[in-house]
């Protein structure tokens, strides 16, 4: 585990900015720290930051609705996925996968009344709160679980404590070198 501030100290020290046995100012710290979470921003929507598939749920369907929210306070409670990877339903600890079509595919079911056990869905990438749409309609009461990206999450404060798999540490520190090296007239050399 490390705090924002020391990452963002080494950083500083990285990018030969401050000494060795100089600490960033106050300012400095909480301006590092908005482009740090920036950072962590842009890397959310590359498939390539994304260190776990964490499965999230159960969430209730309800027989003869096809669409739920997804996000907080939403119908389905939980903080909103940037991108889910895979669905499906389970019923008696046997897991019925659910295909993911594109909204093309939903739009051209000519009968959305249709209802059983959903099988397909679509996925709108709304904000704040995405939504799912699920065919057939649920004609009963089903437990569907979803499979989301896990992503670093941004930080709250300076003494905000993560952890990051390995490897992630060295990638953040270096980078953020480089994006606070130019802001101080110190670019990082490519050594």
């Amino acid at each position: 585990m490390t705090t924002a501030r020391d990452l963002l100290t080494r950083a500083f020290r990285v990018a030969k900015i401050v000494g060795e046995d100089v600490t960033p100012g106050a300012s400095m710290l909480n301006d590092a720290l908005s482009d740090l979470n920036e950072l962590i921003d842009t890397w959310s929507n590359e498939r390539q930051f994304v260190y776990d598939i964490a499965e999230i749920g159960p969430f209730a369907t309800v027989a003869a609705t096809a669409s739920y929210t997804v996000a907080t306070s939403a119908t389905w409670n939980t903080a909103r996925p940037l991108k889910v990877e895979s669905a499906f339903i389970r019923l008696s600890s046997v897991d019925y996968g659910i295909i993911f079509k594109p909204p093309e595919w939903y739009e051209g079911q000519a009968n959305k009344s249709v209802q059983g056990m959903p099988s397909f869905a679509y996925w709108e990438d709304s904000y704040p709160s995405a939504k799912i749409w699920l065919w057939p309609t649920p004609d009963a009461a089903y437990n569907v679980y979803l499979s989301k990206q896990t992503l670093v999450s941004t930080l709250a404060t300076l003494d905000t404590s993560f952890s990051v798999p390995q490897g992630y540490l060295r990638a953040l520190r270096l980078t953020m070198a480089c994006e606070l090296g130019p802001q101080y007239n110190a670019p990082v050399s490519d050594d």
